[in-house]
């Protein structure tokens, strides 16, 4: 059976840090990339996602938003992908394809490129063209009142004034990669920068990330539970297993009959990574992995 197939363009643009060409500048053309140096001021529409929250439920309204970006010089790459490709493995080799080009070119020439300002697929008026890396997740919750929000946000400058200055330091490094790890689109991406957390604390100095993440959780939330189950429990084995599938054998996708076990990997170390950030800030570990553990 022939896979339906939709192509829409993959745009990357980059700022250069070069003067702008009086005119565009085609460096490459075929059927399925295009990529040219771009000068002076213009303006991207895109699709968008926008969360629709209301107290009793949950909704995805599709929108526009214009970017603009100012003079300069400006490397444009196109490829094209099937966008009827529910497995997103087309959409996946465009960006990669887009940034095996950017990379070599930094190779060759280290200063040029100055930072990625835009990668997506572009709209036209009165079209939305909404591009997604990977699908979306809505998380319903129950309502919390202002009053809770300004009370909490006062414990948690407090929380954070009262850290050492090292342990500090480790908070925000381990902040800063989980955060990425929540923003990512690449569910690659989520697992890579989720599991740095994990190296930052608990493992902090050891490479031997697995065991010393089962010897933490065993020593200060669940010392009731042998540790070996606990370890088996929680999934960290196999969370290693696809890092150094991705680190070391170089796995760009994740096969479209292994998604559902990815996501349910990847719920499970996004738990840890929570769970290792709430006992360095201090932060009571409640039912975090109780789904998994209990």
């Amino acid at each position: 059976m022939t896979q339906p197939d939709l192509q829409l363009p993959l745009l990357t643009v980059y700022r250069l840090r070069r003067s702008p060409p009086e005119a565009e500048l085609q460096l490459a053309k075929s059927e399925t990339m295009q990529i040219s140096i771009v000068g002076g001021s213009f303006s991207i529409l895109r699709g968008v996602n926008i969360p629709d929250y209301s107290s009793d439920s949950a909704g995805v309204v599709m929108g526009t938003e214009q970017l603009f970006f100012p003079k300069g010089a400006y490397l444009f790459l196109v490829s094209k992908f099937n966008f009827l490709d529910i497995s997103g493995f087309s959409r996946s080799q465009a960006t990669l394809k887009n940034t095996e080009f950017a990379s070599a070119l930094d190779l060759k020439f280290p200063h040029l490129i100055a930072e990625r300002v835009f990668e997506g697929v572009p709209s036209k008026p009165n079209e939305i063209s909404v591009d997604l890396e990977s699908p979306v997740s809505l998380t319903v919750g129950p309502p919390i009142s202002d009053e809770i929000v300004l009370e909490n946000t006062t414990t948690i400058l407090q929380q954070l004034n009262t850290m050492s200055a090292i342990q500090r330091s480790r908070f925000q490094l381990a902040s800063r990669w989980f955060r990425r790890g929540s923003d990512a689109t690449s569910e690659i991406d989520r697992l890579l920068f989720w599991y740095i957390v994990l190296e930052i604390y608990p493992a902090q100095d050891s490479q031997d990330v697995p065991n010393l993440v089962v010897k933490f959780l065993h020593q200060q939330i669940y010392p009731d539970i042998d540790i070996k189950s606990l370890k088996e429990k929680i999934g960290i084995g196999h969370l290693a297993s696809l890092r150094a599938k991705i680190v070391h054998d170089g796995q760009l996708n994740i096969p479209p009959n292994e998604y559902s076990q990815y996501e349910g990997r990847l719920r499970q170390l996004q738990a840890l990574a929570r769970v290792s950030l709430k006992h360095l800030l201090g932060e009571p570990v409640l039912n975090d992995l109780d789904e998994w553990v209990k």
